[in-house]
């Protein structure tokens, strides 16, 4: 009754279910669990992240979490790289592939 699977997709299928899991994991208990890309930001650029992922301008972000928008212009590159984006139509992409969003 057993299947044999290629590799390659047995372990698609493994990262799947780790992402629905986790996700599952956010909706129950209403925590933010960063995937792995994030893992190496601070905490300070995973709150602009999150911000970011919420929409928030970084004027807003600024304004919200006083600080100059220069500086969120900083973090906002720190996190572009981290998660391996360029610019925020692909930061909501990665949120939306990730369950963030």
């Amino acid at each position: 009754g057993n299947v044999l699977l290629p590799a390659e997709f047995a372990e698609q299928v493994e990262w799947e279910n780790r992402e629905r899991a986790t996700a599952q994991r956010q909706r129950e208990t209403g925590d933010r669990v960063w995937p792995a890309e994030a893992d190496s930001l601070t905490q300070r650029e995973q709150e602009i992240l999150e911000l970011m992922v919420e929409n928030h301008s970084n004027s807003a972000i600024a304004e919200r979490l006083f600080i100059s928008e220069r500086t969120v212009r900083n973090y906002v590159s720190k996190v572009y790289e981290a998660i391996g984006v360029h610019d925020r139509a692909g930061l909501l992409l990665w949120a939306i592939e990730h369950h963030l969003k």
